[in-house]
């Protein structure tokens, strides 16, 4: 629209001065009694409908520039200035037939040319739209807002690096104009260019800093990077702005889902429901969030709310596969698994997450079934040769079972490795070789790896465990000799090897199992040390009753320690705690007795 700065003083300064003092009726009254001496002034109009439009009073300006065009129906500046106000309320069609009115009388003006291709480009016409911009780069080649606008069509076509190279021609001719730095970062994020896109998001807010749609963006970025407190802190800067902002609300609530804070995405997740109840999106993500709080009874009632809702939400049903799968009900989730699979049949998630469902069934040939299917539809995807693995494992099919399980921890070659310099243990001879033994997974589980740690001795080889320093002094009853390291170097040793390989590494089969037990031995010491402590009388049960609390893989393990008590009514029978650190706060329910 035209410049208002032109338009102080004159004719027009008693309605423009209450204008800018807020007094519309006062400015109006100014401006009729104008009008009655210059009916016909189309420019007295045009300018007053300017001054309306620039204050956001677009109904106003509409008629007044409707008044201006009745004086002079072909004038392509009241055309144009027109077109542009209804084109931004969204009427597209009317606002083009305009431009089109105001180019027959004034063919090489470059505003309504201008005009003119950006409500084509609104209306989809994205041919059309480009051939007038092209014509309006030849008419006006340092007209930026010509090559902001081709960048704008060419986003819409997701030619991003053509829209990256038209948005920083437009940057550099408007003198660094805050609207195209934005455009610009949103395609340089579209094209995965993130530093780039946060580059140019902060410098716009560095010109405006409550643009609440930028901090959201800029989160977005940041997001994607992986940075997500920096992402919070933009969004949370953007809530204090305007604190019903669903979409900075509903970022904060995915960053903490990513981060696995599950309850500080239960918090932002209801806060973004609270204020906005039909949010579904905010559904989903405070859905998902109670998911990861094993709140399976909330998050059914997010994913049901969000299906009865409608439309059909393949992902919604995917969760509320998993939610009632959490919940226990396993069949519930398997009927909810088998509608998504119906809907998306060749997306390899609905049969890798029934397959799950069966697994807790111990329905092995269904599952292994699903395994499959999706190992076909995702044949890059290694982990479905993991979960086939354990198919196998369960079965007792140790030579398959082994063989697959390798893929654990998303490996893509099946080779677990720690150390980058060091070679990894495949079966060569070991005699006068140094080999370095590295944990994982959970405490239990390189406990029952200990047992090979003797073999890989027997085979010639120097064994050292690194990991877990709670566990060296039991490995070492294990495997005399055994040394136990904090730091690893790599040119101290030969090969590296996870303990949760070798049993694949070993060929061990059902009947090969090292059936060396027990294979760790208790220290007399601590043996007598205990031995006075407890006591040698009655039936002794050593109870553990609480897993890692925090870990998925709790559920189902752990049970309250009040189940157990009925044991301690057996006549002569003992209960000796020997619980530590989680499910210690249990003991205060424990009888006296």
């Amino acid at each position: 629209m035209a410049d208002l700065s032109g338009l102080r003083g004159g004719m027009l300064a008693p309605a423009l001065s209450y204008l800018e003092q807020g007094s519309v009726d006062r400015a109006f009254r100014a401006y009729r009694a104008l009008r009655k001496h210059e009916p016909r002034n189309a420019g007295i109009a045009f300018n007053f409908a300017n001054a309306l439009a620039a204050r956001g009073l677009t109904k106003e300006a509409e008629q007044e520039y409707r008044n201006a065009l009745e004086a002079e129906p072909r004038a392509p500046d009241i055309l144009n200035n027109l077109a542009a106000l209804i084109g931004e309320s969204g009427r597209h069609q009317e606002a083009l037939e305009l431009c089109d009115r105001g180019l027959i009388s004034a063919p090489g003006h470059s505003r309504l040319l201008l005009n003119r291709a950006r409500q084509k480009l609104a209306l989809g016409q994205f041919e059309a739209a480009g051939v007038d911009i092209e014509a309006l780069l030849a008419l006006a080649p340092a007209m930026y807002e010509a090559h902001n606008l081709k960048g704008e069509l060419l986003a819409r076509q997701s030619k991003w690096a053509l829209a990256i190279d038209a948005f920083k021609q437009a940057l550099e001719l408007s003198g660094n104009d805050r609207q195209v730095r934005i455009n610009l970062g949103s395609a340089y994020a579209a094209n995965g260019a993130l530093e780039d896109a946060v580059a140019m998001f902060t410098a716009a807010l560095r010109q405006e800093r409550r643009d609440v749609t930028t901090l959201s963006a800029l989160g977005a970025a940041l997001q994607r990077m992986g940075k997500h407190q920096e992402a919070i802190n933009a969004c949370e800067l953007a809530l204090r702005l305007k604190p019903d902002f669903a979409e900075a609300h509903n970022r904060i609530t995915t960053s903490y889902l990513t981060m696995e804070q599950w309850q500080k995405a239960i918090e932002t997740g209801e806060e973004v429901l609270k204020r906005h109840p039909n949010h579904q999106e905010g559904l989903y993500n405070l859905g998902s969030a109670y998911i990861g709080g094993r709140r399976y009874k909330d998050a059914i009632a997010c994913f049901d709310a969000i299906l009865a809702a409608g439309p059909k939400d393949d992902m919604a049903l995917l969760n509320l596969g998993n939610a009632l799968a959490g919940a226990g009900r396993i069949q519930d989730a398997i009927e909810a698994y088998d509608r998504m699979i119906a809907s998306l049949p060749h997306w390899a998630g609905g049969y890798l997450n029934r397959g799950h469902a069966y697994g807790k069934q111990l329905r092995w040939e269904e599952a292994l079934a699903d395994y499959r299917k999706a190992a076909e539809l995702e044949p890059k995807k290694t982990d479905h040769l993991y979960s086939i693995g354990n198919v196998y494992l369960h079965r007792g099919q140790f030579e398959e079972g082994w063989k697959g399980y390798e893929y654990r921890n998303k490996s893509s070659e099946g080779v677990q490795l720690r150390f980058p310099d060091i070679p990894v243990w495949n079966g060569e001879d070991l005699t006068g070789k140094r080999i370095v033994v590295f944990h994982e997974q959970g405490l239990g589980d390189n406990i029952q790896m200990a047992r090979y740690l003797p073999l890989l001795q027997q085979r010639g080889a120097e064994v050292s465990f690194h990991g877990y320093p709670i566990l060296h002094a039991l490995f070492q009853t294990a495997a005399p000799g055994l040394k136990t390291i904090d730091q690893v170097k790599a040119e101290d040793y030969d090969f590296q090897v996870a303990t949760m390989s070798l049993p694949f590494k070993f060929g061990t089969r059902v009947d090969t199992v090292p059936q060396n037990v027990p294979y760790f031995t208790a220290d007399p010491e601590r043996v007598a040390k205990w031995r006075d402590r407890i006591g040698t009388h009655g039936f002794r049960i050593g109870m553990n009753w609480q897993g890692n609390p925090t870990g998925k893989i709790d559920e189902g393990r752990s049970a309250p320690l009040a189940q157990f008590l009925r044991f301690a009514e057996i006549p002569g029978v003992r209960l000796i705690a020997m619980q530590k650190n989680h499910g210690l706060d249990q003991l205060k329910d424990v009888p006296d007795h």
